[in-house]
């Protein structure tokens, strides 16, 4: 949404189930709890960025990591994801 003249612009749909969204280096990383993923938002597409089941929370921290929240059914964690293509990890 445009703060100043409030017209929305939809940046990307079909997502299944989207909870939190995070914005690092220009990319947007999106939860999906329903598809069990992160997924990345580039051109109004939409693809899976790393397979993250019970997924539902996520915030980009320093140098390039990102922090997802899960657990819906089963233990939570907090999981560390890398976008410099190095994997994540609990």
């Amino acid at each position: 949404m445009n703060p100043w003249n409030r017209r929305v612009r939809e940046v990307a749909s079909g997502l299944l189930g989207a909870t939190n969204l995070a914005i690092a280096d220009g990319k947007i990383y999106v939860t999906e709890l329903f598809a069990g993923r992160v997924s990345l938002v580039k051109h109004g597409r939409v693809s899976e960025y790393v397979s993250l089941p019970g997924a539902l929370s996520i915030e980009a921290g320093p140098r390039g990591t990102l922090y997802a929240g899960t657990g819906i059914a089963g233990p939570s964690s907090v999981v560390k994801i890398s976008t410099s293509g190095k994997g994540w990890r609990h």
